[in-house]
């Protein structure tokens, strides 16, 4: 049976419904996958099924800007592709810009692919496109390149500014996270360095740059000074790292290293304000092979614990970083990271008042690690909904048959943008 084509009406009644604008109390219907109606009172419409959100506020799905999937086109990859895809369903991430690692031989729905996905480009100094190659990337759904500036494929000054040259013609991003090729990843004034010659380039070339994993206010700084300037920069900031800060005791294989506490406070100044645009996952190395996961499972809690709980973030803001924002950079709102007639049904069905705490049983992703272990959190995800259909409910935490193999589906971007 192909899930994707039941036409199901389900109604999620009583819920606090938190938008980009603001909130309501509201009926959500979905037909056909996606959001048809909101109602005062859903009471005498017919339904397939019904959820009850009552004391439960109803989020859109996260989306996230840059996600590592070395997994995507990997056919020997074994059940890794669903382990990481459960936990990040798991913690209400609905969406990703999945980074190969390799540019894929054809741009198929990968058969093991459960969570929807757009891709980036993944470009290194062997395979800089042309701009006819852009083009065609462009006809086929790539929604931008991702590159680096560190380890052995890392492009050097004169590739990056090739590259971004050619993307400028088309207003596709790139997406990099700015370390310095030459500098320790360790020192700050790697990711100031790299971050200070993408914005001179960007400026020079007219391209826009996304910067992923952001994490520190002086790289911040920079370029939002770029966007003073008119430069196209958006950026994003990892979760764990607001979060989690180097003197707290916690190790974590990282990539820059955790930042000390007086970095992390003043990089929350930036994310208050929304000069930092997303609020993203965190790549880790897990296991004797540092095989390569996320904390997606818990970065939505641990954003919404540490912005709304303790520092005052009012709940359309905190949609807005871990929703709607990433899905304008990538090209795919409103049908991602909005509650509106007309959006797919990616629901997070949370709990604002739910304490919890981490523990390393719980992660789904088969590393048997949580990075936030032993934290206490307050903000729980009780239900994620992908397209209408029930991907994780908390009360089955270990219930994996709910994500289904072949259901995720590749997006494009948006002509309009």
């Amino acid at each position: 049976m192909d899930i994707n084509a039941m036409a199901l009406r389900t109604i999620v009644r009583g819920g606090r419904i938190i938008t980009m604008d603001g909130d309501m109390r509201a009926d959500l219907v979905i037909d056909d996958h996606q959001i048809v109606a909101m109602l005062n009172d859903a009471s005498g419409v017919d339904s397939d099924s019904s959820i009850d959100a009552t004391d439960l506020l109803v989020l859109p799905g996260m989306v996230e800007t840059w996600f590592p999937a070395p997994w995507l086109h990997d056919i020997n990859a074994g059940d890794v592709p669903h382990r990481v895809q459960t936990a990040a369903l798991a913690g209400g991430l609905t969406t990703i810009a999945a980074e190969p690692g390799n540019a894929p031989s054809d741009v198929g729905t990968p058969s093991h692919l459960s969570i929807d996905a757009a891709l980036w480009l993944p470009v290194t100094a062997e395979n800089i496109p042309t701009s006819a190659q852009i083009a065609r990337m462009k006809t086929v759904g790539m929604i931008g390149v991702s590159t680096s500036l560190i380890g052995e494929h890392g492009l050097t000054d004169a590739e990056l500014y090739q590259l971004m040259g050619v993307l400028a013609q088309h207003h596709l991003p790139l997406a990099i996270q700015p370390l310095h090729g030459e500098l320790s990843p360790r020192d700050a004034l790697s990711e100031s360095l790299a971050t200070s010659t993408l914005m001179l380039m960007a400026e020079a070339t007219g391209a826009w740059v996304h910067l992923h994993g952001l994490t520190s206010a002086a790289a911040v700084r920079i370029a939002i000074a770029a966007r003073d300037r008119g430069v196209s920069v958006t950026m994003s900031v990892p979760a764990l790292y607001l979060a989690v800060a180097s003197d707290s005791g916690r190790s974590l294989r990282v990539r820059p290293p955790l930042r000390p506490q007086r970095e992390v406070d003043e990089l929350w100044r930036y994310v208050l304000t929304e000069q930092v645009d997303c609020i993203s996952v965190t790549p880790i190395r897990t296991g004797e092979g540092g095989t390569l996961g996320t904390d997606a499972q818990t970065t939505l809690s641990l954003f919404w614990h540490e912005a709304v709980g303790k520092r005052g973030m009012s709940t359309s803001q905190a949609v807005r970083m871990v929703a709607t924002n990433p899905a304008q950079v990538l090209g795919i709102f409103p049908r991602k990271g909005a509650l509106r007639i007309g959006s797919d049904a990616d629901l997070v069905l949370f709990d604002p008042e739910a304490t919890w705490v981490a523990d390393n049983d719980d992660a789904l992703d088969g590393s048997d690690l949580s990075p936030i272990h032993g934290a206490e959190i307050t903000g729980f995800v009780v239900r994620t909904l992908s397209h209408g259909r029930t991907v994780y409910d908390a009360e089955h935490h270990n219930d994996d048959s709910l994500v289904i193999p072949g259901t995720g589906k590749l997006l494009h971007r948006s002509s309009s943008t």
